[in-house]
């Protein structure tokens, strides 16, 4: 009888331990089984992605999404310079959650134009660079010093002109980047307000204007072509342009860092209109992206990690954004 009594209170026992246990583990691991178990809940996302850095995203989403049962990533690149058309309530997965743009400047034009996109971050780096053949640059070191906005200013306007190979600044952040950086330049400030871009209109139109500045689609690529050498005196894209084409690589071509320097944050944002499970993925994605192995990754497609980009470079806000874009609508038909 004693020996059944002395079980039972050892029955007892174990099982207030148990329940202890249980407790403490869940006081303690509370935080991350709510995180397993919102990402095992979340849905399928979209995310938008500026093109040029789309194939790094894309090799990012198949090692996500093969580690993942209930959600998938899909990749969508983004067509407009605020790809808004991309952001609107669908009812059902997959839902458009984050958008990963080129630079800072372009979701502070995205908010100025009433679109809600929170907490940015940057994933990934690169600089604005100049390029040129080394022959057509040497040329122009001769007759009027290094290659600066000062020092083009006097060929731009002379009969020859200077032309310049730029990205769209219709649709892309690397264009809108080389103007900023000349309009820094000429205002001699590298902190950008619409009055700043007005006070420089004129200057830009006979620096830029008049045929000199020439958008194109491909522009990297068009300058390494066969037809390259005769298209433009040189080029002012991000230094992950001139790595994909692989001009940085080729002896008979320069590239040289732009001064004043406009970086490429690539910020990732998480729209804050999409479902919150949806964000809870955006943003589980958003880190993996921060990953050791995802960030070493960013140098085979030409970039570098996030938070290497300058930091002395050129801000601008939501109204100076607007007010190139406008002079670029007037000068670029």
């Amino acid at each position: 009888m004693q020996q059944n009594k002395s079980l039972f209170f050892v029955i007892i026992g174990l099982a207030v331990l148990a329940v202890v246990g249980m407790a403490v583990f869940v006081l303690f691991f509370r935080d991350s089984i709510d995180e397993i178990s919102a990402l095992q809940a979340a849905t399928p996302i979209q995310v938008v992605v500026a093109p040029g850095i789309k194939p790094w995203v894309d090799d990012a989403a198949r090692k996500f999404n093969a580690g993942q049962t209930n959600t998938a990533i899909t990749v969508i690149a983004a067509d407009e310079l605020v790809p808004g058309t991309k952001f609107r309530p669908t009812g059902q997965p997959p839902f458009p959650a984050a958008w990963l743009a080129e630079a800072d400047f372009v979701p502070a034009l995205a908010a100025r134009n009433g679109y809600r996109f929170d907490n940015p971050q940057s994933v990934a780096g690169a600089n604005l660079a100049w390029g040129a053949y080394t022959d057509k640059l040497d040329a122009f070191t001769q007759e009027y010093g290094e290659l600066t906005w000062e020092n083009i200013y006097p060929k731009a306007t002379g009969p020859d002109g200077f032309r310049l190979v730029i990205a769209s600044p219709h649709s892309t952040a690397e264009g809108l980047a080389a103007l900023a950086s000349a309009a820094a330049a000429r205002a001699g400030s590298n902190t950008l307000t619409a009055d700043d871009i007005g006070s420089v209109d004129a200057w830009l139109t006979e620096t830029l204007g008049n045929h000199n500045a020439q958008p194109r689609a491909e522009p990297a690529q068009t300058l390494a072509s066969v037809q390259g050498r005769s298209i433009g005196d040189a080029g002012l894209l991000s230094t992950a342009s001139w790595r994909a084409a692989k001009l940085d690589q080729s002896g008979q071509f320069t590239v040289l860092l732009a001064s004043p320097n406009v970086a490429f944050t690539y910020p990732f944002t998480i729209w804050a209109d999409a479902p919150p499970d949806a964000q809870k993925t955006a943003e589980a994605f958003r880190q993996f992206l921060l990953a050791p192995e995802q960030q070493a990754a960013l140098a085979q497609f030409g970039f570098d990690p996030a938070g290497s980009a300058g930091t002395d470079s050129v801000q601008l806000d939501g109204d100076a954004v607007q007010r190139l874009l406008n002079w670029a609508n007037r000068t670029f038909n």
